[in-house]
């Protein structure tokens, strides 16, 4: 205890402003009751970079067979080709991986107006308060990069040492590291100087509208080029080639630095070495110069002005809901979570990590299931395709569902739940149907939206229709379901940041997921036999929809607006306590 006494007064005593500064940045992070509560964000930062380093400790169980067999074989070729595959699945990797991070931690690489109102009376200079938010932000992203490429490079060069190898396997270490290192500040400084200009370019109010949508869109980019990356090892037969396009792409450029730090580069892939050392350089140099001369026009911008609070962008789709609404009450609740939804970042993040990845599977299954050949002498009519094509609908909607079923678990404002508490605690109707139509027009809609032209495109038009059919009443059970289960307004019952966090439920919730699909869609294939066999198992999913309305309409729970703690101890429930 005396030595960690001593140690807080030797950081007192030798540590400046901008040494706070910089913790202070560096704890907001990583603290969000979506991941943590601040009693344990020391335990939730050394668990996250704990496991990113030991991605490293699982190379050689993953590779060890693959390069064994090749060893053996007399083909070096081969086993030259099969490294450079894999050294692209690291790259590709690990930029998806920093763009990832980056993106989600999007508004942390430059000060906000919040932040500028609390720090400028203090002893600091403007720069330094710019300047230690973006570095902060880089020096974590420094730190992910490094534990998670030199633990895989050591492993993977002691793997691939052989008979075959390229080079010695300190050579092939440092070569994979420096590849890896200046891929991942590429993705880091290319993204920061683009928010650079943005904020620099465009008026604030048009400049928080664009920040939101880009990092939207950043997002599922990022979610729907994983799978793509993770066929790279794949690639073997096509990795020497260097179509025209593969000059604008980065990855190639990264591998052929790679390549040359090996001493193994043709000019032409020399020529992309230098390109990506150069890009890596000029997007570093140019954020700093860019921050350089402008961040205090940026700095007097965001504390002077006052951006006024906008008009909603879904005007439309409020009249509709108000349209739709039975009453007063319901149309409030529905206008009240479509703002809540649009405004809130903590819950935009949310839902775009479930669709992201929802899209991603989406696209890879379909693309997979074109290049399968699969209708190629026409439509698919049995088999595993057919399941597959079918399961398209039923995923992305239980992606869709799972993430507005957890956002609609964080509430928005303490004010939200008395207002709600005071003027409708009895509308118990009035929540189940504006929850339904939640539900239906912000995941149920648009997931059959997205997959009706291909399922017409590749399965014969009636199955097609019976496919849909059957993902739409499945969908409306569950939502019966949970409106059955639940009983809160949304986005108002108070939120413990003790309950599971949202890892932990993206994991089981998309396990069931994988699981429920699977099942569902063998049981829909089923029907897919006859016309007739297809109607009697929609009559069976409609009577069994009816009958979970009408138990739903006699047993309505009531409206809850606190969360109820975790047990100090659990319990059998043998009493039904």
């Amino acid at each position: 205890m005396r030595v960690r006494e001593r140690f807080a007064n030797w950081m007192q005593e030798t540590h400046g402003p901008l040494f706070e500064l910089h913790r202070h940045y560096a704890r907001q992070l990583f603290v969000s009751d979506l991941v943590s509560s601040p009693d344990d964000l020391r335990r939730v930062v050394i668990t996250a970079l704990a496991a990113v380093a030991s991605l490293g400790f699982l190379v050689p169980k993953m590779y060890y067979k693959k390069y064994e067999y090749l060893a053996l074989g007399p083909y070096p070729d081969l086993y030259r080709r099969a490294i450079y595959a894999d050294q692209a699945f690291f790259i590709a990797i690990t930029m998806l991986g920093i763009a990832a991070l980056v993106t989600f931690r999007w508004d942390s690489l430059f000060p906000n107006r919040e932040d500028y109102l609390i720090l400028r009376p203090l002893p600091l200079k403007l720069s330094q308060i710019y300047f230690a938010k973006l570095s902060t932000l880089s020096a974590l992203v420094l730190l992910v990069i490094a534990l998670l490429t030199i633990p895989c490079a050591i492993s993977f060069a002691s793997v691939i040492s052989g008979a075959h190898d390229l080079a010695p396997s300190w050579r092939e270490a440092g070569a994979q590291t420096i590849a890896a290192f200046f891929a991942g500040v590429f993705v880091l400084f290319a993204l920061a100087l683009l928010q650079t200009i943005l904020m620099n370019l465009l008026p604030l109010r048009w400049f928080a509208r664009a920040s939101a949508s880009l990092q939207s869109l950043l997002i599922g980019a990022v979610l729907c080029f994983v799978p793509w990356a993770v066929q790279l090892p794949n690639a073997v037969q096509m990795i020497d080639l260097r179509p025209q396009w593969s000059a604008a792409v980065p990855p190639v450029w990264y591998l052929c630095l790679y390549e040359r730090l090996l001493g193994r580069a043709n000019s032409y892939d020399r020529a992309l070495a230098e390109r990506a050392m150069l890009a890596s350089l000029l997007v570093f140099a140019g954020t700093l110069l860019v921050s350089g001369i402008f961040h205090r026009r940026y700095a007097k911008r965001v504390f002077e002005s006052d951006v006024p609070l906008s008009r909603s962008r879904l005007r439309f789709i409020e009249r509709l809901a108000e349209k739709l609404a039975g009453s007063p009450r319901e149309a409030g609740i529905l206008v009240f979570a479509l703002r809540s939804l649009e405004r809130m970042k903590q819950h935009r993040m949310v839902r775009l990590m479930y669709a992201g990845v929802g899209c991603a599977l989406v696209l890879e299954s379909g693309i997979g299931l074109v290049l399968s050949g699969a209708f190629n002498h026409g439509h698919i009519q049995r088999g595993g395709a057919l399941d597959a094509a079918f399961a398209l609908p039923i995923l992305l909607f239980f992606f869709l569902f799972t993430g507005l079923r957890y956002c609609f678990r964080l509430p928005v404002d303490v004010r939200a739940n008395w207002i709600f508490r005071l003027t409708a605690p009895d509308a118990i109707l009035e929540r189940e149907r504006a929850l339904r139509l939640l539900y239906v027009g912000l995941a149920l809609i648009p997931a059959l939206a997205c997959t009706t032209p291909f399922l017409f495109v590749v399965v014969v038009r009636w199955k097609a229709a019976y496919g849909l059919a059957f993902a739409g009443l499945l969908a409306m059970l569950l939502v019966e379901h949970e409106l059955q289960n639940s009983d809160n307004i949304p986005l108002t019952c108070s939120y413990l940041p003790g309950k599971r966090n949202i890892l932990h439920t993206g994991i089981i919730y998309w396990t069931t997921v994988f699981l429920l699909t699977t099942l569902l869609t063998v049981f829909e294939g089923i029907g897919a036999a006859n016309p007739i066999r297809a109607l009697l198992v929609l009559l069976l999913l409609a009577c069994v929809y009816w009958r979970k309305q009408k138990k739903e309409l006699v047993a309505a729970p009531v409206i809850r607006f606190d969360d109820i703690a975790e047990p100090a101890v659990a319990t059998l429930g043998l009493l039904g306590e």
